[in-house]
C-alpha cells in the first residue's frame, strides 16, 4: 500500500490524495507532524507531499507521480484523455494550476491579518499537535514572518494584488459557469486538470478571505471542490464534444495562453540572459518576481507535449491558444 506523507494546507497533497482515491490506488494518508521529520531528509528538494511505495522509495513532484500512475491505471479510471487536443489542454490546464493558480492562493492566505494569523496558527497545529498550545504559539510568529517574507519571491506581493485577484475572479466564473451543467471538465469523470485546480481552490476554499469571496460569489463550485475530493465511488465518460469547442475548456485554456504561458516564457528569457528577475506584461501591468528554475521544466514539458501532436490536432488547437500562445510552444 502506498503512503502519502501530506498536510491539509499543502494544495499539492489534497491534489494528489483526490487523484489516488479516482484512481482507487490503496493508501495511506499521514498527516505531516514533527514525528515524520525524517521523510523529510530522504527527499530533495524537501516539499510535500512524499508518496513512500511498498519497496520504501519515494517520491514528491505531484505531476510526475500522477502522470506515472496515470500510465498504469486502467483505461476507466485514467486521469487524462484520450482525444489528443483534450489531453494537451488538460495537461496546460494542470500546469496553470499548478503554476500560476498558486499564486493566487499564497497571495489570500498571507496578505489580509486575518488570513496570516488563522493559517499560521492551523498549519503550526496541524505539524505540532500534541505537544500543547505552548508549542503552537511558539512556531506561529516564526512561520507566518517567514511566509510573509517570501510573497515577492514566489510572485504574489502587493504589488501583484490587482493581477491575482483578477485572477480568482475569472476562475470562479468560469468554473461556476459549469458545475451546474457538468460534473468535471472533460466530462462526467474527473481528469488531471480537475485534480490540479482542486488543490489550489482547496486551499481558498478554507482560509477566511478567499472562502468567504468563493461562498458569495461561486458557492456550487465551493461545493464542487467536496465531490472532487473523494470521487472514489463515482464512474463517468469522456465528453464526445470536441473539447475546444467547449466553452468551459476553451475560457480556462485561453487564460492559461493568455497569462501564464507568457509568464513561462518571460521566465525562460530571463534565465537564459542571466537575469536575476523575469517581467512580463500580464493582465494590464507589468508581472516582476525572481526567476524561478523550476518552470523552465514546466515549459519543456508542454513544448514536448505540442511537439508530439500531429498537424491536425495543431490545427485544432490553433484558433483556442492564439498565435501568440503557438508560438511559444512551438519554439
Amino acid at each position: 500500500m502506498l503512503k502519502i506523507y501530506g498536510a491539509l494546507a499543502s494544495p499539492y497533497s489534497m491534489k494528489v490524495r483526490a487523484a489516488l482515491r479516482w484512481l482507487r490506488l490503496p493508501h495511506g494518508w499521514v498527516q505531516m507532524g514533527l514525528e515524520h521529520l525524517h521523510v523529510m531528509e530522504r527527499v530533495k528538494p524537501a516539499v510535500i507531499p512524499v508518496v513512500e511505495f511498498p519497496d520504501g522509495s519515494l517520491a514528491n513532484d505531484s505531476t510526475p507521480l500522477l502522470l506515472a500512475f496515470d500510465k498504469e491505471a486502467p483505461a476507466q479510471r485514467a486521469l487524462l484523455p484520450e482525444d489528443p487536443v483534450a489531453r494537451f489542454l488538460c495537461l496546460l490546464i494542470e500546469d496553470f494550476a499548478d503554476e500560476w493558480l498558486t499564486k493566487v492562493m499564497f497571495h489570500y492566505r498571507w496578505t489580509a491579518p486575518i488570513d496570516q494569523s488563522v493559517m499560521s496558527e492551523a498549519i503550526v497545529y496541524d505539524r505540532v499537535r500534541g505537544h500543547g498550545r505552548a508549542a503552537i504559539e511558539a512556531g506561529t510568529a516564526h512561520f507566518r514572518e517567514r511566509q510573509v517574507g517570501r510573497m515577492h519571491l514566489v510572485g504574489c506581493g502587493a504589488e501583484h494584488a490587482p493581477q491575482l485577484a483578477a485572477t480568482y475572479a475569472r476562475m470562479l466564473e468560469i468554473l461556476e459557469t459549469m458545475v451546474p451543467d457538468r460534473a468535471f471538465l472533460f466530462g462526467s469523470r474527473p481528469s488531471l486538470a480537475d485534480f490540479g485546480l482542486f488543490g489550489q481552490l482547496s486551499q481558498l476554499a478554507v482560509d477566511p478571505t478567499p472562502c468567504a469571496i468563493m461562498r458569495r460569489d461561486a458557492p456550487l463550485t465551493w461545493r464542487w471542490l467536496m465531490i472532487v475530493d473523494d470521487a472514489s465511488g463515482l464512474d463517468g465518460e469522456w465528453m464526445t464534444q470536441p473539447a475546444e469547442t467547449d466553452d468551459t475548456i476553451v475560457a480556462l485554456a485561453r487564460f492559461a495562453a493568455d497569462v501564464y504561458l507568457p509568464f513561462l516564457a518571460a521566465n525562460a528569457q530571463a534565465i537564459a540572459a542571466g537575469a536575476a528577475e523575469l517581467e512580463a506584461p500580464l493582465l494590464g501591468t507589468v508581472h516582476r518576481q525572481p526567476v524561478f528554475k523550476y518552470q523552465l521544466k514546466c515549459l519543456g514539458a508542454l513544448r514536448q507535449a505540442f511537439a508530439a501532436l500531429d498537424e491536425s490536432a495543431e490545427a485544432r488547437l490553433a484558433p483556442v491558444l492564439g498565435p501568440d500562445a503557438i508560438a511559444i510552444l512551438a519554439a
